[in-house]
């Protein structure tokens, strides 16, 4: 096996040695945290959030690194209504991995999209989905503000959703059995 075999910006070596670094967080505060950044790392994303939605109830932020404070404040006193993945996490019962630049249903949420994505300056989102108990979903968002996702990076983090949702599994298992 060559040594240089590159995954997006990992080498092999740094790939299992970033890898091995993540599940040592699983069950602790930072996993949340360890975990985005995982995921940035493989397609050299440098703005992420991770957001909790409940089935009823508002979303919760768990991770920020692209918002403002102004942006949160204003998504919390109800933007986060005409937000796609609102919507989508209430009626989505899988793992899945959406980008929002190729939403099929980008015309009917096209005032969420003008106004949030120009105002937070998001050009574009890949957004994975990791199905919870008790009728949550995790959502591991990734920017860009500059471009559109290309087919290699979307394919990558495709790649990657059967690990990101057994490891968030095994993360949710040690959190469980220690409460």
């Amino acid at each position: 096996m060559n040594n240089k075999s590159v995954v997006k910006g990992f080498s092999q070596p740094l790939l299992f040695e970033r890898s091995a670094k993540l599940l040592s967080h699983l069950g602790r505060n930072s996993f949340y945290s360890e975990m985005v950044e995982f995921l940035a790392d493989l397609i050299d994303c440098d703005r992420w959030l991770v957001i909790r939605y409940p089935r009823y109830g508002s979303p919760e932020f768990i991770v920020n690194n692209a918002l403002t404070q102004e942006a949160i404040d204003y998504y919390n006193g109800g933007l986060y209504q005409l937000d796609p993945l609102f919507h989508i996490t209430r009626t989505n019962n899988s793992d899945d991995v959406l980008v929002l630049s190729r939403l099929e249903e980008q015309d009917s949420y096209s005032t969420y999209l003008e106004r949030t994505m120009e105002s937070a300056n998001i050009k574009d989102e890949i957004a994975i989905l990791v199905n919870s108990p008790g009728q949550v979903n995790v959502v591991f968002t990734l920017d860009s503000s500059y471009e559109n996702f290309n087919d290699t990076e979307i394919d990558l983090i495709r790649m990657a959703l059967p690990f990101v949702s057994e490891v968030h599994r095994q993360h949710l298992s040690l959190v469980f059995s220690e409460a």
